[in-house]
């Protein structure tokens, strides 16, 4: 660490200094990652060249299931004035079989705000505060593995009783999960996109993912072919511990993606043949480490990445310009779009990245379940399908994918997630199939440029099927893979040549790219392609334009 005039220089990131914050021409430079205290960083950004960008590094969050604000807001404000009594109330929480569950988190909102954690008797004691004529109010249980959560508006909750909950396991709900895990092959979500329909072949060999989150536990029996990794949550990429998933989270999030199905576990995620990069940045993720993550994806040739994380700003230019770089490499990026229900975060917001919002569907979560809370029946539905209430929404939502009651591979187990970083797996994976499969990316986009990322882009959104939410709330729609079947190729074998354009690929070029002089039986030039991919209810420019 170096140290002077009271700056503590902690990193750096190469990169560029922007032309638009200087004079008009790139310059080569990079990044200083320095502890400095704020009114010094303020003096800083008010006295330096224009070409000297001053920036927080902020934490990157992957998107907590938060206790519902509503019920806790004023339930804080009337404990903290003293306004309450204090009551124990012991819960039990079991699981399947009615066995009891350890390391459960309970949390009660009343008057005031409770937690605790259950035992090795699955019994938790936590506090009801009661002002005059109060109740309870809300009552969440975050179950750690193979089972719902628990969530219950105005509880029957009194003082001087014991209460026993019980929490549903994705091993006993065959109305939801027939046959679950030996012969449960495609969740909701991949069959709403029609991965069911993909013959076993098309499975995305030859495409390199790389996923950026907690890490992923390659010993889980779908995960066991993820064999590389790099641990981000040091100061300097390393080998480390990305295999160490201590979240669960990036662990879920590969399982959409690239689970393999083995004996006693069916479940296929889109891609199971992608070669799969782990990069762990959580916990304690910040931009620089994200910068850095980004940079060693351009250096492995990765083709596509995942991003289920993201912070409440509008940019980050020095996470901007390594996404830029990358693009101009040819890695595509698909970002969830955020869980706080407001506006899109960064980096779904770049203009670099795909951004995904969450959808779901009624009928896959069972009651009284956090999941089951996140549909909200002021806001727009569409056959069944609604835009749950967290994910975040706005002119740069790409397409939505599916995101609520997403069950999955967790460390040791399977969990039931919400969110949209489990929407944006599901695009990743879909992505992943489309550059293994897609002639196109074998022809005049098999070069690693913008030109194939924006190609990936615009097909992604031509093969959506529209859904009526809005398009702040749903973009394009839901990208869905059967109609490309007809047109997409197995893996090609190395030595293979070019492809020629079948009638039905002839047809898609003309529709995504506006090529009718494409003919069937002809390669197609270099020259066809299209602007910059931006979602088509936008107006934005091209790559490098603000």
């Amino acid at each position: 660490m170096a140290r002077g005039m009271g700056i503590d220089v902690v990193a750096t990131v190469p990169g560029l200094l922007p032309a638009a914050l200087g004079t008009g021409e790139a310059a080569t430079g990079g990044f200083v990652v320095a502890e400095i205290e704020p009114a010094r960083a303020e003096a800083l950004r008010r006295n330096v060249t224009p070409n000297i960008v001053i920036e927080e590094n902020h934490r990157l969050s992957y998107g907590d299931k938060p206790i519902d604000d509503v019920a806790t807001r004023g339930s804080l404000r009337l404990a903290a004035a003293g306004m309450t009594q204090s009551f124990p109330v012991k819960l039990r929480i079991v699981g399947r079989g009615g066995a009891p569950i350890e390391g459960a988190v309970v949390q009660l909102a009343s008057d005031g705000l409770s937690e605790g954690r259950t035992d090795a008797n699955g019994v938790a004691t936590v506090t009801l505060f009661l002002a005059p004529g109060g109740r309870a109010r809300l009552l969440y249980v975050d179950v750690p593995l193979d089972h719902w959560d628990i969530l219950v508006h105005d509880p029957a909750i009194t003082p001087g009783q014991s209460y026993e909950l019980r929490a549903k396991s994705v091993f006993e709900a065959p109305e939801l999960l027939p046959n679950f895990p030996g012969d449960f092959r495609f969740g909701w979500g991949q069959r709403l996109m029609e991965l069911d329909r993909m013959p076993a072949e098309f499975d995305g060999t030859g495409v390199r993912i790389a996923i950026i989150d907690s890490g992923a536990d390659p010993t889980h029996p779908l995960l066991q072919h993820i064999k590389q990794g790099f641990d981000a949550t040091q100061p300097n990429i390393v080998g480390g511990n990305w295999a160490q998933d201590s979240i669960g989270h990036g662990t879920h999030c590969a399982g959409v993606i690239t689970a393999r199905p083995t004996s006693g576990h069916a479940m296929r995620g889109f891609a199971p043949g992608a070669e799969v990069i782990v990069f762990k940045i959580f916990p304690g993720g910040d931009f620089t480490a994200l910068a850095l993550c980004i940079r060693k994806c351009i250096e492995l040739q990765v083709d596509v990445v995942n991003l289920s994380l993201g912070a409440a700003v509008s940019q980050n230019v020095m996470v901007d310009q390594q996404l830029d770089a990358a693009v101009k490499s040819g890695v595509a990026f698909i970002v969830a779009a955020g869980n706080s229900g407001d506006d899109v975060q960064f980096p779904a917001s770049s203009r670099y990245s795909l951004a995904v919002a969450a959808l779901g569907a009624q009928g896959v979560f069972p009651e009284s379940t956090y999941d089951e809370s996140t549909f909200d029946p002021t806001l727009p539905m569409d056959r069944g399908l609604f835009s749950p209430n967290f994910t975040c929404h706005g002119p740069r939502i790409a397409v939505t994918a599916p995101g609520v009651s997403i069950v999955s591979s967790v460390p040791n187990g399977y969990n039931p997630e919400s969110g949209t970083s489990m929407a944006a797996p599901h695009v990743t994976g879909l992505a992943a199939l489309l550059l293994a499969h897609h002639p196109m990316f074998r022809v005049q986009f098999r070069e690693r440029n913008a030109a194939r990322v924006n190609a990936l882009y615009q097909l992604i959104h031509s093969i959506c099927a529209p859904v009526a939410l809005g398009p702040d709330r749903a973009g394009a729609g839901i990208p869905r893979l059967g109609s490309l079947i007809g047109t997409l190729l197995p893996a090609q074998q190395p030595g293979t040549g070019d492809r020629t354009i079948t009638p039905e690929l002839a047809a898609s070029l003309s529709t995504i790219f506006g090529a009718p002089g494409v003919q069937p039986g002809f390669l197609v030039p270099q020259a066809v392609g299209g602007p910059l991919f931006v979602p088509q209810h936008m107006a934005l420019g091209a790559f490098g334009q603000k």
